[in-house]
């Protein structure tokens, strides 16, 4: 139950039916009614009773039946409780007292209006149930007809389960490892900034210096006619010819021992002295180390002339 309005009035005429208390409802409710009336006659008949002007237009019907009771004498304050009255949002009620004929100067009137709220509730424990229903209904439609068993969800948790723990093992020796790397960092790296800086001057290095080799190695190219690691047939006979016009002042005294110049000069520039053949350079010195032993073979071809000669 719950109180929604009261109003007083002192002083009454309650010789004629008296409206003591107007509502117009806010809502659809169940509604009692209280009066309480004071200094009356007593002695005779009194009743109160209620009318209901339908959202509030047309006639107002009083509603059946009225309370009248027979108020003994000597009993001077009397109260009227209504049977429940259903109501509409926008109805107006209006709520009447009739007293004695005497009752003209005296009467004071309380009147209170109280809900049901047992009946809202269950109301609106309905519409609930009409709304929450049909919400939890458009899921469960999507549910498939023949959801999976129990025991396949617990398979379905288990390899879950199984896979957490493989992935849990995996971030235990993965973090450490990266933690091993990082802690080999500084601890203030350096900035990105800095990091660019230095790109930027490498990469000038690298466009400066490259484009210097490749100037050298075309100039190179260039200068030994190579077309790569072969050698032009032009550059082979210039070799060659350098090689063919060499003279013997030119290298001798500093060629090494046994090379090709020594075996010609000790053809052609030697003499036999102590059972050695000895070669000498063209400034009659001889050769150092180059004395070779006279072959005896009477068979050998002789050698003909003497140093100098």
């Amino acid at each position: 139950m719950r109180q929604i309005t009261s109003s007083t009035l002192s002083n009454q005429n309650l010789a004629t039916a008296l409206n003591v208390a107007t509502y117009t409802a806010d809502a659809d409710r169940m509604l009692f009614v209280r009066c309480f009336v004071d200094q009356v006659a007593g002695n005779g008949s009194y009743s109160a009773y209620v009318t209901i002007q339908r959202l509030g237009a047309g006639s107002f019907y009083e509603v059946q039946p009225r309370t009248a009771p027979t108020v003994a004498s000597g009993v001077t304050a009397i109260g009227f409780t209504t049977i429940p009255i259903p109501v509409k949002n926008t109805d107006v009620v209006k709520v009447y007292v009739l007293g004695l004929a005497g009752d003209t100067t005296t009467p004071d009137v309380i009147t209170e209006i109280w809900e049901d709220e047992t009946a809202i509730t269950a109301t609106t424990i309905a519409g609930y149930i009409d709304t929450e229903v049909a919400a939890i209904k458009a899921k469960t439609d999507n549910l498939p007809s023949d959801p999976a068993s129990a025991g396949t969800i617990s398979t379905s948790f288990s390899s879950i389960s199984s896979t957490l723990t493989t992935i849990a093992s995996y971030i235990d020796t993965e973090v450490a490892a990266i933690k091993a790397k990082t802690d080999n960092l500084p601890s203030d790296p350096a900035d990105a900034s800095d990091i660019s800086a230095a790109l930027a001057v490498i990469s000038g290095y690298i466009d400066t210096e490259v484009a210097t080799l490749i100037t050298n190695v075309s100039s190179i190219l260039g200068q030994t006619g190579t077309t790569g690691v072969a050698l032009s047939t032009a550059t082979k006979q210039a070799i060659a010819d350098m090689v063919n016009s060499r003279g013997m002042v030119n290298i001798d005294g500093t060629a090494d021992k046994y090379s090709i110049y020594h075996l010609i000069m000790s053809l052609l520039n030697g003499k036999q002295a102590a059972g050695s053949w000895i070669p000498y350079t063209t400034t009659g010195a001889q050769i150092p180390s180059m004395a070779v032993p006279v072959d005896t073979d009477p068979d050998a071809l002789p050698v003909v002339g003497t140093h100098g000669a």
